[in-house]
This record gives structure tokens, sequence and C-alpha cells, in this order.
């Protein structure tokens, strides 16, 4: 009887605690920064959880452009650099969304505008590929190195030639 009514009990714990992190992870999708405040205010070491994809609470609060959830994470120690499966970062889902105001946050807070991902891709390739000239200004004024090249050669401005972006090539000729 104590063996069953153990066991029901961790069952029980489970689910709750897997209802509260689901909880948690639909706080950082849907931008609840109160949510979020007082979920890792209980739980401090989600912050730097990965979901089944690999995102961290960071990079799904940039990504969906949810800038006081992205700003409650980085005040509760989230780590601006983490990288995903594939070695992209909150910076390279800015880049590649479009957001300058989240761009400045992660640059104020430490991002590296130059770390690569698996493909050797960076987040100044990412705003020069799809167009995001204002992130790519705000990458460029932060240091981006302009000069690297992803795995199959290419540099940021290439990417933007390849993509008729000329105002950012425009940009990157400058530099």
């Amino acid at each position: 009887m104590k063996r069953l009514i153990l066991f029901t009990f961790s069952l029980s714990f489970f689910f709750c605690a897997k209802a509260q992190d689901d909880a948690f992870w639909s706080s950082v999708r849907d931008g609840d920064a109160a949510a979020v405040i007082a979920a890792l205010n209980d739980h401090p070491d989600w912050v730097n959880t990965a979901d089944t994809r690999g995102f961290t609470p960071l990079t799904l609060a940039c990504y969906n452009n949810h800038l006081e959830a992205a700003r409650a994470l980085i005040e509760k120690g989230a780590d601006v650099n983490a990288q995903d499966a594939s070695g992209n970062t909150a910076l390279m889902g800015v880049s590649f969304k479009g957001s300058e105001e989240m761009a400045e946050l992660l640059l104020e807070s430490g991002a590296d505008p130059d770390l690569r991902n698996r493909k050797e891709e960076t987040a100044l390739m990412y705003a020069s590929s799809f167009g995001n000239g204002g992130v790519a200004a705000v990458l460029i004024e932060e240091g981006a190195d302009v000069s690297l090249r992803d795995s199959r050669g290419l540099t940021a401005k290439e990417r933007a030639e390849a993509g008729g972006h000329q105002a950012i090539v425009d940009l990157l000729s400058k530099r």
C-alpha cells in the first residue's frame, strides 16, 4: 500500500510539474512578462532550459518579438548567447524577423554579433539575407564583422546582393 501511495504521489507531482512547465512556455510564447517573472521566481533554473526543439525561453520571446518578456528573462539571468541545436541564437532569430529594438536589447545585454551557427552564419548574414536593413545597421554599429563568410563562402554583402536588398548592399559597401 505504501508503494502505491508513493507511486501515486510521484505521478501526481510529475504531472503537476509538467503542467507548470507548460504554463511557463506558454507565458514565454505569449509574451506575458509578469507570468514569466512569477514562474522564474519559483523555478530560477528554468531561465536557460531548452524546449523540445532546443529553444531557450529568451530565443522564443525574442523570435516572437515580446520585448518585455525578453527583458524579464535577461534580468533573471538568461544567457543571451545560448545556441539551439543548429547553433542559432536569439540575435539570429531577431535578425531574421527584423526587430531593431530587440536586437539593441540583446546587444546591450552582451549578445555576440559574430557568433556562428553550424552553417557558419551570423546574425548580420541573416539580416542581410532577409532584407532587414535596420537590424543590419544596428549590428554593424555594434561592431559586427562584415568580412565573415558562411560555409558556402558568402559574406553578408554577397547574401544581400543575392536577395536583391540594395540598401543593405550599399550599407555594407561603406564598411
